[in-house]
């Protein structure tokens, strides 16, 4: 080979091992751009990790920390660099590097909890990974953290809800059960654990067999049975009887527990004493039983109106039967029975309830009712209320009784009564009245023979006269009533019978029409008007030009029945005052002394030769009561 060649073979050679140089050139570089990328992507997942992340020396100095642990902890990458993992510890936590790191090889890992603090000092708790590994002949550690507040706020929300449950279940009044699929018990609650009088936890690990008398535990396990063979539930009503002979009435729900597939896994049983539910149960059916028995052998009709702030009553059959109806015809409410009652009994009835209600005195009232035939009928009704802690009333039951037979009776034994008194007190005015006529009669001729007193003594006998009109009425066959248009209607006749004067009495029918006379005041009123119009008579002026020396004048004002005695031809005395006493005559001052306190007014007017006087009657001295039997006054003159 010649020079040249071997410069061309140089050139050859070298220029292959610049190719090949450049070949490996480009392929470090290409592995190195694909590492740098292969490291950033990494930087970047780790730092947007969810979990904070370190890496660490031996020392557990922090090297690195995730851009999620700056945030976590409240520091910057940089003042997390000045750090140790320990630092982050809570004092007296436990998982603390300096521990951990001695047991790792490498390669090897491990998972600790304990509680971190951030920057701002709030407590974390964390679950920390810790996992060894070797670079560059250098020992390092990956750490991740794992915030478990959600999960310790979870477990703790998951305890309470447990203990909640265990409390209720502890306190439930039933006896709660759980029974694995081989029977036996895996969980009792203190009320099952008492029934059979064992001890807390007693009864785990046994079977209904261990508890309960032979042909009980034959029911139950039938149940059981039932729901692991897939029935949804069972519930029935037993009577529990335990091994050692006690007995009691349940009421039994059996159900199933699942498990992750679905399958039976437990039996749940939830159990009731009703003991004492069936004794009041059929206690209160036999007390229905008498109740019913007591309502359809009485004469006496029950009611019950339950709610007193509602219109609702209750009525027994026998009401409805002693009102005409069939039983249930309507719904009784209490509007309806103050609508079937007579009017004139509301008013008593409604005053019964206030005193029974306020002044709890008892509930015994007699009322009218409307019957269906349209009939009012008696009937006695006794009740009693129930107050409530406020002293408000609010129930009312009680009794209805027909009474209608028994007032008719008591009606007929009292009009016989009154008959009988009544003819007794005639008997005895007739002969008041009688003995009074014999006193007229010797007052008359004692006059005849005395001319000196005449006047005095026909004054006198005019008084008696008076009082015998009223006894003379008494004593006649009616009502007893006295009308006072017929007390006047005496006196009149009597005065013309002893003055010869002309009066004219212009009455009017309907002025004194049905005015009744009270009994206790006929007789001072007898004698007042008798006064009044005998006084009249003896002080007018007979040759009055009108021929009329008194005129007697009924009228009505208003509330009052009035009487007006005009006396032509008079006058009254000066300083005349009626109200004070001054200037009275004996007549007058008679007048004064009888007139009763209360009904009575007295009004006196005096014109030239002419004085009349107002008689005005009211209540309580008289009362309008119907239209008067007795013929009405008439125009009279003599």
């Amino acid at each position: 080979m010649d020079v040249h060649d071997a410069i061309v073979a140089g050139r050859a050679g070298a220029a292959q091992e610049t190719s090949e140089l450049r070949d490996a050139l480009l392929r470090e570089r290409r592995a190195r751009e694909r590492a740098e990328e292969a490291l950033l992507l990494t930087r970047f997942a780790v730092d947007n990790a969810a979990e904070p992340m370190f890496t660490l020396s031996a020392r557990g100095r922090i090297l690195d920390a995730n851009a999620t642990a700056a945030r976590h902890y409240g520091y910057c990458r940089a003042e997390l660099l000045d750090l140790k993992i320990d630092d982050l510890e809570e004092p007296g936590a436990d998982g603390r590097f300096e521990t951990v790191w001695p047991g790792l090889d490498d390669g090897g890992s491990a998972v600790v909890e304990s509680s971190h603090l951030t920057r701002a000092g709030a407590c974390v708790p964390v679950e920390v990974s810790y996992a060894r590994f070797r670079h560059g002949g250098q020992a390092y550690c990956c750490a991740a953290v794992r915030d478990l507040s959600e999960r310790r706020r979870a477990q703790l929300a998951l305890r309470e809800s447990e203990q909640r449950l265990r409390t209720l279940v502890d306190n439930l009044p039933a006896a709660v059960t759980l029974k694995g699929r081989d029977g036996r018990y895996l969980l009792a609650n203190p009320e099952f654990e008492r029934w059979f009088g064992g001890e807390p936890g007693s009864t785990l690990g046994l079977t209904c067999q261990d508890l309960l008398e032979a042909e009980t535990a034959r029911d139950y396990v039938a149940a059981d049975e039932r729901i692991l063979a897939g029935a949804p539930s069972a519930q029935w009503e037993a009577d529990l009887r335990t091994a050692e002979g006690h007995e009691r009435v349940v009421s039994v729900s059996k159900f199933p527990l699942l498990g992750g597939e679905g399958e039976v896994v437990a039996v749940g049983s939830i159990a009731l004493d009703i003991t004492r539910i069936k004794r009041i149960e059929r206690a209160l059916r036999e007390s229905e039983e008498r109740f019913d028995l007591a309502v359809r052998g009485s004469s006496d009709g029950l009611w019950d109106r339950p709610d007193l702030g509602g219109d609702r009553l209750w009525w027994s059959p026998r009401v409805f039967e002693l009102l005409g109806y069939e039983t249930g015809a309507f719904a009784p409410t209490h509007a309806r029975l103050l609508g079937m009652m007579h009017p004139s009994d509301r008013a008593r009835f409604a005053d019964a309830r206030r005193r029974h209600f306020v002044a709890r005195e008892p509930f015994d009232v007699e009322y009218r009712l409307r019957t269906r035939s349209g009939e009012y009928r008696w009937f006695r009704s006794r009740g009693q209320a129930i107050w409530d802690e406020t002293g408000r009333a609010r129930r009312m039951s009680g009794s209805i009784q027909d009474v209608t037979a028994t007032k008719e009776a008591e009606e007929q034994r009292l009009a016989a009564v009154r008959a009988q008194r009544d003819a007794l007190v005639r008997e005895v005015h007739h002969r008041i009245k009688n003995h009074l006529q014999g006193v007229m009669g010797l007052l008359t001729q004692y006059a005849g023979r005395e001319p000196g007193v005449a006047d005095v003594a026909d004054r006198i006998r005019t008084q008696v006269n008076s009082i015998a009109v009223v006894h003379g009425l008494q004593g006649r066959p009616s009502d007893g009533t006295l009308w006072l248009a017929s007390i006047v209607n005496a006196i009149l006749q009597a005065a013309r019978g002893v003055y010869s004067h002309r009066f004219d009495a212009e009455l009017d029918r309907g002025a004194m029409a049905g005015v009744e006379l009270a009994e206790q005041e006929a007789v001072p009123i007898a004698l007042v008007i008798n006064e009044l119009v005998t006084n009249a008579l003896k002080h007018c002026d007979p040759s009055a030009t009108d021929g009329r020396a008194v005129r007697l004048i009924p009228f009505v004002d208003g509330r009052q029945v009035g009487l007006r005695i005009v006396n032509a031809g008079a006058r009254l005395p000066a300083g005349f005052d009626f109200a004070a006493g001054r200037g009275l005559g004996t007549g007058l001052q008679l007048v004064r002394a009888l007139l009763p306190r209360q009904g009575v007014e007295l009004r006196f007017e005096s014109a030239e030769f002419q004085v009349a006087v107002e008689v005005l009657l009211e209540e309580p001295v008289v009362r309008r009561k119907r239209p008067d039997p007795e013929p009405a006054l008439e125009r009279a003159e003599r």
